[in-house]
C-alpha cells in the first residue's frame, strides 16, 4: 500500500508516524471526501500544495491526454493524484506514475476527434462524464476559500471563486499569484 488515509483533524504527530509506514497520507474531510495528499517531506509545510483527482476509472495515460494535464502546473509539490469513485477516495497514483505516462504520451499524440467524421460521426460523448479537478485553497490575505479548477493556464490564473470576498486573482501558494 503506498497510502494511507487520516482525518483531516488527526495531529501531524500521527501524519507523521504513519508516513513511516507508507508513502501517501491522504487526508479525508468529515464527509469522507480528499482534502490533502501529503509526503514526509510536505507534512510540516505551512502550505500545502493543490488536491488533484479523477475518476476512479481513468488511467495515468487518459489523464496524460487530456487537458485536465494542465492542473500539474498548478504546483512542482504535487506528489500524486487520488482516484475518486462517487466523491470517496479509491487509490493514490503516485507523480512518478503520471510523470511516465506523461512521456509516453509526448511520443504517441492521439487524434482529438470523437469519430471518423468528427463529433458529428458520435451518437453519444465519449468517456466517463467525471473530470479531473484540482482543489486549490486561495492564499490571497483574508480569502482561504477552497477553489475547484478543471484546467490552468500559469500565465493567466483564474479569479478567486469566493463569493463573500472582492473580486481577486486566485492566489495559489503564499506570495505566488
Amino acid at each position: 500500500m503506498t497510502y494511507r488515509s487520516l482525518p483531516t483533524a488527526a495531529s501531524l504527530d500521527e501524519a507523521r508516524a504513519r508516513l513511516t509506514e507508507v508513502e501517501h497520507i491522504l487526508l479525508l474531510g468529515p464527509d469522507g471526501a480528499p482534502s490533502a495528499l501529503l509526503t514526509a517531506d510536505l507534512v510540516d509545510r505551512a502550505a500545502w500544495p493543490p488536491l488533484l483527482t479523477i475518476p476512479a476509472g481513468m488511467s495515468a495515460a487518459e489523464f496524460a491526454a487530456s487537458t485536465a494535464v494542465t492542473l500539474l502546473d498548478l504546483s512542482d509539490d504535487i506528489v500524486g493524484v487520488v482516484a475518486v469513485d462517487d466523491g470517496r477516495p479509491v487509490g493514490v497514483l503516485p507523480i512518478a506514475a503520471v510523470d511516465d505516462a506523461l512521456t509516453a504520451e509526448a511520443t504517441h499524440p492521439h487524434p482529438t476527434t470523437m469519430g471518423p467524421y468528427g463529433p458529428t460521426g458520435d451518437g453519444a460523448l465519449a468517456g466517463d462524464v467525471a473530470l479531473p479537478k484540482a482543489l486549490v485553497r486561495c492564499h490571497w490575505p483574508g480569502c482561504g476559500f477552497v477553489n475547484q479548477l478543471l484546467f490552468y493556464d500559469r500565465s493567466a490564473p483564474p479569479p478567486c471563486a469566493n463569493p463573500s470576498s472582492a473580486a481577486h486573482t486566485l492566489v495559489i501558494a503564499p506570495g505566488r499569484a
